[in-house]
């Protein structure tokens, strides 16, 4: 089952600014780490899909890369721009997981 079938990456309405909802994640709130998610999903989806070719293996490559995130937002200094590390993070995740082969 493809993970855009698992979990909508449909926008949400929110009352909160991306960066309230980093902060907000930051002290391990799922409902803002979910906002994040359903923000962000499609791109490193279809950036994975792009480096890897194959849907399968961009699926757990996005499934990987949340989790790392939810792990590590706590390292996520505001003064970069969410979306610009979270595309670094995925390529690193690629280029690690699957040594640069595409």
């Amino acid at each position: 089952m493809e993970i855009m079938e698992q979990v909508s990456c449909a926008p949400v309405e929110r009352d909160w600014s991306e960066a309230e909802a980093i902060e907000t994640a930051k002290t391990g709130d799922a409902a803002a780490f979910e906002l994040l998610y359903q923000a962000h999903c499609q791109h490193v989806y279809g950036l994975c899909l792009r480096m890897l070719k194959r849907p399968s293996d961009a699926e757990e490559l996005t499934r990987e890369v949340f989790l790392h995130v939810f792990r590590r937002i706590g390292s996520f200094r505001s003064e970069a721009k969410f979306g610009t590390w979270l595309h670094r993070l995925a390529v690193d995740l690629v280029l690690i997981r699957y040594g640069g082969r595409r």
